[in-house]
């Protein structure tokens, strides 16, 4: 079916423009001023924004069973004491229901795709098919002690999961390799898991630099940082989604450009967790593909990307003390194209023909959207997740006006919060 959305403010690469997007399938097949004529669908933009959908580059869904679970603790403590030991009573039942309720909660505030690191991928990837986001799914590999990958489960579910779902979903679906860290990891298994993510051709996602703790760490076993220690396992080979880089150094940041990589910041998370403010306008300015994630609910109590951009455009000016830094239409890459090139999603991540139609339209009839000079700056700086109206990915329709079009969201509320008062409370 084709769709026009009329009567809009476009977000483009080129600027902004008031006029009609165009849908032909799953992908946009016009933008302009003009109303075309030959479309079987007319959606009235009146009083929206267009742009492109966000891309939570850094998440784990199930999370959602923990928020509020663990407040005010440092990371190690909150991870080793309080996280953990709740995820040793995870179930694939718990993770089917939340991973629904994750998945209302992003779609319902702009996010169209999302990256993932966690267990029982399975039932993230059926909840990722019913809904019709997209995903980059990842199992996330640890191996304190042992060293053949092949006696590792997760290894073994990351080799089923490429098997069984990579590219499903007219390739919605994307399996990613995955090292938790440098911290869970010994250097035999890193070697092995960047020799697999070359082998597959997939992206590798991994936990770099988050804390003090862990990055001088990491130099006092390898004299190295993490991320240096990384690129001597041959891990840059492929491109890497390394989460949070908070305490990267300019060395690091040098590795990481040169090879390609990007950087999910994390900001609400980093902040929640005192674990710092990541240097995202030198990583920036040196050719890092930033993008940016909201963590776990754990860590952050929601999925909202609004959120991020926010945080992440001011803490950027804080940081610097420089109030040119990040601005408005930069920050909004790092939550859309940014995001779509760290999941190797060349296909969206802008309005623009041609290009797959993952469409967010942002509302400006509440109060606080009012008056409109930009509407990159309107997006980032003034929107909430309750302003979008809707949300498209490939041409669909999931969420419009309050309404899920393919998610029972209310049972997956009422199933989860069951399973939570039999398991956690």
């Amino acid at each position: 079916m084709k769709k026009l959305i009329k009567n809009v403010n476009i977000i483009t690469p080129e600027g902004e423009l008031r006029g009609c997007i165009g849908v032909d399938g799953k992908f946009i097949d016009y933008v302009g001023a003009a109303e075309p004529a030959g479309y079987d669908e007319v959606i009235d933009g009146k009083n929206g924004i267009a742009t492109a959908g966000f891309v939570n580059a850094h998440a784990h869904l199930p999370m959602v069973l923990f928020r509020g679970y663990a407040e005010d603790m440092a990371l190690q403590p909150w991870l080793f004491e309080k996280i953990f030991p709740a995820e040793d009573k995870l179930t694939p039942e718990l993770v089917k229901w939340a991973s629904r309720v994750a998945i209302a909660e992003m779609i319902s505030g702009g996010t169209t795709s999302f990256s993932d690191m966690y267990y029982f991928c399975d039932e993230i990837i059926e909840a990722a098919l019913e809904s019709g986001i997209k995903a980059n799914i990842a199992r996330g590999v640890s191996a304190f002690a042992e060293t053949d990958t092949s006696k590792l489960a997760a290894f073994r579910e990351t080799e089923e999961l490429f098997a069984k779902y990579n590219g499903a979903g007219d390739g919605r679906i994307k399996i990613d390799a995955c090292l938790h860290s440098e911290y869970t990891n010994n250097e035999a298994v890193c070697r092995a898991m960047a020799d697999y993510a070359l082998e597959k051709g997939a992206v590798l996602h991994v936990h770099v630099s988050e804390t003090e703790t862990e990055h001088n760490e990491c130099i006092g076993r390898h004299g190295l940082t993490p991320t240096a220690f990384l690129e001597k396992c041959g891990c840059y080979r492929s491109p890497v989604l390394a989460a949070h880089c908070v305490w990267v150094t300019d060395e690091d940041i040098a590795i990481m450009a040169a090879n390609g990589a990007s950087a999910a910041h994390n900001p609400s998370s980093n902040l929640k967790l005192g674990s710092g403010v990541a240097p995202v306008a030198k990583m920036l300015a040196a050719g890092v593909n930033v993008c940016l994630g909201s963590d776990g609910c754990s860590s952050n109590n929601n999925t909202d990307m609004f959120t991020e951009l926010h945080f992440a455009s001011l803490i950027a000016k804080g940081f610097a003390r420089d109030p040119q830094a990040l601005p408005s239409r930069q920050a909004l890459a790092l939550a859309n194209v940014n995001g779509a090139k760290a999941q190797g999603r060349a296909d969206t991540g802008v309005i623009e023909a041609g290009k797959r139609a993952d469409i967010v339209i942002v509302g400006t009839d509440a109060p606080h959207m009012h008056p409109v000079y930009s509407a990159a700056v309107a997006v980032v700086q003034s929107a909430r997740a309750a302003d979008v109206r809707l949300t498209m990915v490939d041409g669909e329709v999931l969420y419009k006006d309050g309404e899920y079009k393919t998610l029972d969201v209310e049972r997956a509320i009422f199933e989860m919060e069951k399973l939570v008062d039999k398991t956690y409370r």
